[in-house]
């Protein structure tokens, strides 16, 4: 397994600061690039949090801030002060910038990595910038992967491969509209590389991402320069069915503009020499302490797996007393059913014994009664009634019609 460092990154950015504000190496816990140790390192108990923005700083009125809770804290867990734009662990797994999606997950709810598919839809987006520094000072700070998390807002983390170093790991998070938040990964490469003139990041696990900078002198300002950004990636297939091609092609669109808004403010505050030694020595103590976050990585997947296990060992149990539970029950009322319906069944039939016995007793005594009954009297014998006039014959009808020549 390779280790890698998790570097946290605050929601709340100042529009024109390069101080190293929001940002913490968290040199006890490591992961590795596997879509595997993503997970479980996101499924960690421990919570690591950014520290204090510097007085005035404001979220940015157009992007969506869905995991800030409550001010910034003014002490670390051990109670000494933070000081503005300075770095420091909290202990609240409520208060401010959280790394645990498991603790978003109550408040906004999302869509694990994993269980993301991607389309075979292509979306490819350009955005330009022009920054009021020499190229060789914007190339310098945007070649340092530390200071991403400065202008990209969609980043939570970043990772750090052992004996890598071309490879890091994103962690990121979407959004369209209402719709719940789609929890991102890849591991980038750095394929190409020339200095002052372009960067091209492709994709080695994760999310389907292509990701290149173009560095141009602006035509007759030799002092600032057009920065070119291009990211291709295939659609997630959920993005598509509920909001489709064009709606999400014109909402990323718009946040890598501002995104790269963000970066120009960024650079052009930055004091370049001061951040290129600070991000040198964080990179360093990243390096020196991966021995150790791998070491501290096993462990804790040891601590999964035991606990999976038990886990396991205690659901069996539970199905198997349901299971005999269940059974002793049915068992139990089975018997009594049958006793019941056995009552019912002769019920039934003395109730039919009785009305059988009752129809034969009315037929017997109308039979007796009809013997003892004395006979009817013939009845007599009808006659012709003479009678007592005249009998008078009647005229012969006579057919009507003419008379016929005699």
């Amino acid at each position: 397994m390779q280790a890698v460092a998790s570097v946290a990154a605050s929601r709340l950015r100042p529009a024109a600061s390069c101080a190293p504000r929001g940002v913490l190496i968290a040199s006890s816990v490591a992961e590795s690039s596997s879509r595997a140790a993503q997970q479980r390192q996101r499924r960690r108990s421990a919570v690591v949090a950014a520290a204090a923005a510097p007085p005035g700083a404001e979220p940015d009125a157009d992007e969506e801030q869905p995991f800030s809770f409550g001010p910034p804290p003014t002490v670390d867990f051990e109670g000494r002060p933070i000081q503005p734009g300075q770095i420091g662990l909290i202990d609240d797994p409520n208060n401010y910038v959280m790394t645990s999606p498991d603790i978003r997950a109550d408040r906004t709810g999302f869509t694990p990595y994993d269980l993301i598919d991607f389309s075979d839809i292509p979306l490819k987006h350009e955005v330009v910038a022009k920054v009021d520094r020499p190229i060789s000072e914007v190339y310098a700070l945007w070649s340092e992967r530390l200071n991403w998390p400065e202008w990209f807002g969609m980043i939570e983390e970043l990772g750090f491969m052992q004996d890598s170093q071309d490879v890091v790991a994103l962690n990121m998070w979407y959004r369209w509209a209402m719709t719940p938040w789609l929890e991102l990964y890849v591991a980038l490469e750095r394929t190409h590389a020339e200095q002052n003139k372009y960067i091209v990041e492709e994709p080695v696990d994760g999310a389907p991402i292509v990701a290149a900078v173009l560095f141009q002198e602006a035509e007759g300002e030799p002092a600032a320069t057009l920065v070119t950004l291009r990211i291709s990636y295939l659609l997630p297939r959920v993005l598509y069915e509920f909001a489709g091609t064009m709606a999400v092609y014109g909402d990323v669109d718009r946040k890598l503009q501002r995104c790269m808004d963000r970066m120009k403010d960024w650079v052009e505050a930055c004091d370049v020499a001061a951040r290129q030694a600070d991000t040198a020595r964080q990179m360093a103590n990243i390096r020196a302490d991966l021995p150790e976050n791998l070491r501290k990585q096993r462990d804790y997947d040891a601590q999964l797996e035991l606990q999976r296990q038990r886990m396991l060992q205690e659901e069996q149990r539970r199905q198997a007393a349901e299971a005999a539970a269940a059974h002793t029950a049915q068992a139990g009322v089975a018997e009594p059913a049958g006793e019941a319906a056995d009552d019912g069944m002769d019920v039934v039939d003395a109730a039919l014994q009785e009305v059988a016995a009752d129809v034969a007793a009315a037929t017997a005594a109308t039979a007796a009664a009809a013997a003892e009954a004395p006979p009817a009297p013939a009845p007599k014998k009808r006659t012709k009634k003479a009678s007592s006039g005249p009998v008078t014959a009647g005229k012969a009808a006579t057919k009507r019609g003419r008379k016929k020549d005699v």
